[in-house]
């Protein structure tokens, strides 16, 4: 099991055909609508002035039972 993780960018981690879930055993959602609105301007903002935004961790996994899906286990 790879345990090693590294730094990618946000266009890595979705550039690729990926489909991911989120397991029952996550917690609900906690965040509202201006929270969102607030990342994805923070995001774009970035991406406009060409600078980096550090979005927080990103645990997945490849899904034992799902071919071709990827379990988001924490940083959803």
């Amino acid at each position: 099991m790879a345990t090693a993780g590294d730094i990618q960018v946000l266009k890595q981690v979705l550039g690729s055909p990926v489909v991911f879930a989120v397991p029952d055993f996550q917690r609900n959602y906690s965040w509202g609508q201006k929270q969102i609105e607030d990342l994805l301007s923070d995001l774009e903002e970035a991406r406009e002035s060409n600078d980096q935004h550090f979005i927080g961790s990103l645990i997945t996994m490849k899904d034992p039972e799902i071919k071709d899906r990827t379990l988001v286990i924490d940083g959803q």
